[in-house]
């Protein structure tokens, strides 16, 4: 019941992508999403993973008609547009990660598990094995977490950091080897965090941003990691208590944060767009969006713009927001989407294109497969 809790207050969307600038303005492009195919099961707080053939592993989640926990995956072929494979995770979990490791087989980590009256926090990792479409036992986390995030790092091991479980807020942190197949335990945040924003830098250390403390509630701080140490170190505050996983990476190594939620703020969601550079070790803020949101997906495109879709404020919304962070540009899209939309997840392609998978419609988890192109 503990994460339940978390997963009401949070609004949280657990893809995190992170993936050139111009001069031109977003008004100047033309934008479109199309509604291309549908999921077999409708999901939130699901998993959408780009594979190395370009399909998209779709993995757990939760449905809202019987209140239930997923333990299906499908595969999306993204040249169909079709669901081209079904199958069964070993466990079924929602609120995880699912993070592609350099051979192109993808590590599932923790979750929940069960239905509207009874859950439990898994602490078993799988692995999907694309050659074989089905997944496989590997270690367990020694302490379970939901809402934690997960990034690959250049030396191929997944750090795994925050989240919350049975124990209540977390500030641990996790190397999985994938060579040994096994887990242990790193350096310790300097706070807990749930929903913290998880980014590898250029550099190969690791950006973490913001998230929910038991401490402070949403945080104004950041920290750095160094995987050569196996520490986190302190960084300067982005200047907005709130932000979290709602970031992405753009082709010049600077990191895009948009959006987020303050319990202690009015309106609670938020609109600041924050851009953090690497080379200065600083945050700067940007103009705001036009609607303040949590709940969304941020993506970036190969040209450095940023693509925020949908999320939900006092309302659930249906826009899209694009940034240029060069010149601090912002163009919004209103009802671009057919329906209004948030949890969902948006995971890039590989050719500029972003696939919009399930997610909340109202009270309800959608089926819906969108493509957003321009």
């Amino acid at each position: 019941m503990f994460n339940r809790f978390i997963s009401t207050i949070i609004f949280i969307s657990l893809f995190i992508s992170c993936g050139g600038s111009s001069s031109k303005n977003p008004a100047q492009t033309a934008y479109i999403i199309s509604h291309v195919s549908s999921l077999n099961d409708a999901r939130y707080y699901h998993t959408g993973t780009l594979l190395v053939d370009g399909n998209v592993l779709i993995a757990g989640g939760y449905r809202s008609a019987d209140y239930r926990t997923l333990k299906s995956f499908e595969i999306i072929d993204t040249k169909t547009m079709k669901i081209s494979i079904t199958g069964s995770l070993a466990y079924s979990r929602n609120a995880h990660t699912a993070t592609r490791l350099n051979d192109g087989k993808v590590l599932l980590v923790g979750g929940q598990d069960g239905n509207n009256s009874n859950y439990s926090d898994c602490t078993v990792a799988e692995i999907y094995d694309p050659n074989l479409n089905q997944t496989s036992i590997t270690d367990s986390i020694p302490e379970s977490r939901a809402h934690h995030s997960s990034v690959l790092l250049k030396n191929g091991k997944i750090l795994i950091v925050g989240g919350s479980g049975t124990g209540g807020f977390l500030k641990t942190a996790l190397l999985y080897n994938p060579i040994l197949g096994k887990f242990h335990p790193t350096g310790d945040m300097s706070i807990t965090r749930v929903a913290p924003g998880l980014t590898l830098l250029d550099s190969g250390k690791v950006l973490v941003v913001g998230g929910f403390s038991d401490v402070v509630g949403a945080t104004n701080s950041s920290e750095i990691y160094d995987p050569d140490l196996g520490t986190f170190s302190t960084a300067p505050a982005p200047g907005v208590a709130g932000l979290g996983p709602y970031c992405t990476k753009i082709p010049d190594g600077r990191v895009i944060f948009a959006g987020g939620f303050n319990s202690n703020s009015s309106p609670q969601s938020l609109n600041s767009v924050v851009i953090y550079d690497d080379a200065s070790n600083s945050f700067k803020s940007l103009n705001k969006m036009s609607n303040p949101r949590s709940g969304h997906t941020i993506n970036a495109l190969s040209n450095g713009y940023v693509v925020v879709i949908a999320g939900q404020a006092q309302l659930q919304l249906n826009d899209i927001e694009i940034i240029n962070p060069t010149t601090g540009d912002m163009q919004q899209l209103s009802n671009l989407l057919p329906t209004v939309l948030s949890q969902h997840v948006a995971t890039n392609l590989f050719n500029d294109q972003i696939l919009i998978t399930g997610g909340r419609v109202s009270s309800n988890s959608s089926s819906a497969i969108y493509l957003f192109k321009k």
